[in-house]
């Protein structure tokens, strides 16, 4: 097999690792429901307080892998390593076809969803390709120096990207409830009750409020872990609600379980509703008349200024801007690390 062809497939299976670890990194919270939804289907309930960090583990994994295999650092580890991850995976994905659970693979978070049977092929070629890009695995060589260089700074930013969303909102979402995206359920009135409403949302009582998050412009504050907030992160929510009531906003307290924040009513939905409404808990969701314009993260709430301008600017143009900030911003990340692993 020529060195040219042993690249070309290496560098295939490096590709499809780097996208599979940035479409789960992107999205640390989500890939760690992916996780949990693994181990509940495996019946191994006792690790399911695990599945986020089981999940940045296997995402960062994955991205060193990726790492390794485009620069050609420190081939024969991870010409292994890659092996028994893509065995592993077909394994995984041959029970997927056999037992058919009702879930997504997560193969690449929620970007690209893939069947059952998809995955299979998947992971088959991959399986296909490490015979001409690693056999013999005695026979690999070694970089150049300054591509250990490549390599390090490679992972350094892999990591960076993965810490900077898990306390910060993906760039790009896949769900229904992602920006631009409408919670009114088509062709019904936001008066209306329905049977299988887009974000349900009900009061103490078990009274359908649905319509709160529809009617004008909305700050929906969700809380999907209400255990993790002390007195002083409420405290910071009830004092971000009143400045979006002063701006004209109507701020809805959306939470998975019993919450007190002073001066707001809680409202209630359920867990995997409230956390794929907002990443970040206790995240801020803005909509006007029933359409997602734009999400921000608890560490990350606007001033009372900005919360001004943000209202007082067409919802269009404020989703379009926001859009536009994410786009730019992925594009920046996505330019750096090809010219680290290219040039370097």
């Amino acid at each position: 097999m020529s060195t040219f062809l042993r690249k070309l497939f290496g560098d295939l299976i490096g590709l499809v690792f780097f996208i599979a670890a940035a479409a789960k990194l992107m999205d640390p919270v989500g890939t760690g429901l992916i996780v949990d939804a693994y181990l509940l289907n495996l019946h191994l309930d006792f690790l399911r307080p695990c599945s986020l960090a089981i999940g940045l583990v296997l995402s960062m994994s994955e991205a060193v892998v990726s790492v390794g295999l485009l620069t050609g650092t420190f081939r024969q580890f991870f010409a292994w390593a890659a092996t028994a991850m893509i065995l592993f995976f077909t394994l995984v994905s041959v029970w997927l076809v056999v037992a058919d659970p009702d879930m997504e693979c997560g193969c690449f978070g929620e970007a690209i969803p893939l069947t059952h049977t998809q995955t299979l092929i998947k992971n088959l070629a991959l399986c296909l390709f490490c015979i001409p890009a690693f056999v013999p695995y005695s026979n690999l060589g070694y970089a150049r120096a300054h591509r250990y260089v490549a390599f390090g700074i490679g992972v350094f930013l892999m990591l960076c990207y993965g810490v900077f969303f898990l306390v910060f909102n993906p760039l790009l979402e896949w769900s229904e409830l992602r920006p631009s995206h409408t919670i009114v359920p088509e062709g019904e009135a936001v008066d209306e009750r329905w049977e299988y409403p887009i974000l349900p949302i009900w009061d103490e009582n078990g009274e359908d409020c649905s319509y709160l998050a529809m009617e004008g412009d909305v700050a929906l504050i969700s809380i999907y872990d209400v255990d993790a907030l002390d007195s002083s992160d409420k405290a910071r929510i009830a004092s971000f609600s009143q400045d979006a009531v002063n701006v004209g906003y109507n701020a809805v307290l959306l939470a998975a379980g019993q919450v007190a924040i002073p001066g707001m009513d809680t409202y209630y939905a359920d867990y995997r509703k409230v956390i794929t409404m907002n990443r970040s808990n206790a995240g801020v969701s803005f909509i006007h008349d029933g359409y997602i314009i734009g999400k921000v993260s608890f560490h990350n709430y606007p001033s009372f200024e900005q919360m001004e301008e943000l209202h007082e600017t067409d919802a269009v143009e404020a989703f379009i801007n926001s859009a536009t900030h994410r786009s730019v911003a992925l594009q920046a990340f996505a330019l750096v690390f090809l010219a680290v692993i290219i040039l370097v």
